[in-house]
């Protein structure tokens, strides 16, 4: 790309076009900042990213409660059933299902908690009114230590539990067309007060629907994040950007400009490495995609070849579905889903460990439960462990 970002002429990489490192095109600016994506409407989001409670001091840990440990990768999960109008309410467990403390981080409510992946994170924040600009979160570590603060809270974490990753629109120059749409992708430190630009993207989109960018996967272990650009009822453009230089590694766009979207992509799920996405595709059926090398193959009839693939895990190898968790190699049931709703909570990092949500009818017979790479399962007993 000769042009410079932004102008409105720069040339539009082919679809499904793979730019190794050392061929991307030049480093765009180094990093920025931006708001999620498009609110899922899934059930996770209401566990992790609506949850009521906070207060304007530490609570001391009560002479019951123990604190988690700093020795192994924790799960979040909030205290139920009670609410705490001055503090988030949070207990901890391992990934064999055993409680192993809890915290009561302060927070205003209506709040949210957002754990880090490996969970010896978490990022609290008061959820502001609908129009009201994000309130600053608060990043505390196991033992309910202040560590640093997040301007934007709605950023995501990176697969170091360190850094989070948020994205943003950019303001587009007069000269812009309508039909392009850019953000900006910062990596921040909040421990260290550090907010880098990554780079900036451009996509285009319908003339008469908007669309969003959305920030799907953040790896600082694989220096790369993938984002997409989509609208109501697909996504338009996928890119990949390698953290450290801000370069494009990967493209893909399937509206041409001024156009209706005829896209082929409903819905893409990626893998918290940044490897592995799971595309849904508008006509039914999926496929999956390799960033790492740009292959793609078809997700096996043998997974029910219809069905809605709604999370991949951490490495790739263990889909999800409205059916159960499938090897996406093979297509070989693992674990069979015997429920209304089924959602991915959260990921165990290196591995193809899963915390499912789970409920029946309308939300009943709410649970949690730790699905295993081979797929023996876990169950989570929040309610029958006291605060």
């Amino acid at each position: 790309m000769d042009s410079a970002p932004g102008n409105g002429n720069e040339n539009r990489i082919s679809d499904g076009e793979w730019l190794l490192p050392d061929e991307a095109e030049a480093p765009w600016r180094p990093f920025g900042r931006y708001r999620r994506h498009l609110a899922t409407t899934s059930i996770v989001g209401l566990m992790i990213l609506v949850i009521a409670v906070g207060p304007p001091h530490v609570s001391p840990p009560s002479s019951r409660a123990a604190l988690p440990p700093i020795d192994r990768q924790l799960l979040w999960l909030p205290v139920s059933p009670e609410q705490d109008p001055l503090a988030v309410r949070i207990r901890a467990f391992d990934w064999s299902g055993q409680p192993v403390g809890t915290l009561a981080p302060p927070c205003r409510a209506p709040c949210s908690f957002a754990p880090s992946p490996d969970g010896q994170r978490v990022l609290i924040a008061e959820q502001p009114p609908l129009g009201v600009p994000p309130i600053p979160g608060s990043v505390y570590d196991a033992r309910g230590r202040r560590v640093g603060t997040m301007t934007d809270p709605s950023a995501r974490w990176a697969d170091d539990s360190r850094h989070l990753c948020l994205m943003r629109p950019a303001g587009a120059p007069a000269s812009a067309t309508p039909t392009n749409s850019q953000a900006e992708l910062d990596i921040i430190d909040p421990e260290r007060g550090q907010d880098q630009l990554v780079a900036t993207v451009t996509g285009v989109t319908s003339p008469s629907t908007p669309a969003f960018w959305d920030l799907l996967a953040c790896s600082v272990k694989s220096d790369r994040a993938v984002l997409a650009l989509s609208e109501r009822e697909a996504v338009h453009d996928i890119r990949v950007v390698q953290l450290s230089t801000g370069r494009l590694l990967y493209a893909r766009d399937d509206l041409a400009p001024g156009a209706s979207c005829g896209c082929p992509i409903a819905e893409i799920e990626v893998a918290p490495n940044a490897d592995m996405a799971a595309e849904n595709l508008v006509g039914g059926g999926a496929q999956i995609l390799r960033f790492s090398t740009g292959a793609t193959f078809s997700w096996p009839a043998s997974a029910g070849g219809s069905n809605r693939i709604l999370g991949i895990s951490w490495r790739g190898q263990r889909a999800l579905t409205a059916a159960g968790i499938y090897d996406v190699s093979s297509g070989r049931l693992i674990w069979p889903a015997t429920v209304v709703s089924v959602a991915i909570v959260a990921s165990r990092p290196d591995s193809e460990d899963l915390l499912l949500y789970l409920a029946g009818p309308n939300g009943s017979a709410a649970r949690e439960v730790i699905v295993k790479g081979d797929g023996g399962s876990i169950p989570i007993d929040k309610v029958g462990q006291a605060a």
